[in-house]
């Protein structure tokens, strides 16, 4: 659905269907249409944003849902035989490049990466719950 999030700035956002509502947002904010109505939304949309910001934010994300959005923003292929699912990460990378977040995370869940030249294959335990 449609929304609107602001990186930096103000921007005020007006409902088409009833103009008399609008919103101001500020830096970090983020508004969305739902069933016609304009509302604030805690800022679940950051990661979308990254092509402008350089920024993901991770709270309680499995790894898996992490390495799919590497993949996308870096355009890698990451393959991981969907054993991290459980996994879960909280936290932040802001304009690092992947070699840096695979890094991070190599610590943390003790992983083994392996790049070729064409992907990266990632194994390790599975975090069970």
């Amino acid at each position: 659905s449609d929304y609107v999030h602001v990186i930096n700035g103000k921007v005020q956002v007006i409902n088409n269907v009833k103009s008399q509502e609008k919103l101001i947002l500020t830096k970090e904010m983020t508004a969305q249409m739902e069933q016609s109505e304009l509302k604030l939304k805690d800022d679940v949309y950051i990661n979308d944003m990254f092509w402008a910001s350089n920024n993901l934010r991770y709270v309680d994300s499995s790894l898996e849902q992490i390495f799919d959005e590497l993949e996308e923003n870096f355009k890698v292929s990451i393959r991981t035989n969907d054993v991290f699912k459980n996994c879960k990460f909280n936290g932040a990378f802001s304009g690092e490049d992947i070699d840096d977040i695979l890094s991070t995370l190599e610590v943390i869940y003790d992983l083994e990466i392996e790049t070729s030249s064409n992907e990266i294959n990632i194994t390790g335990e599975s975090c069970k719950n």
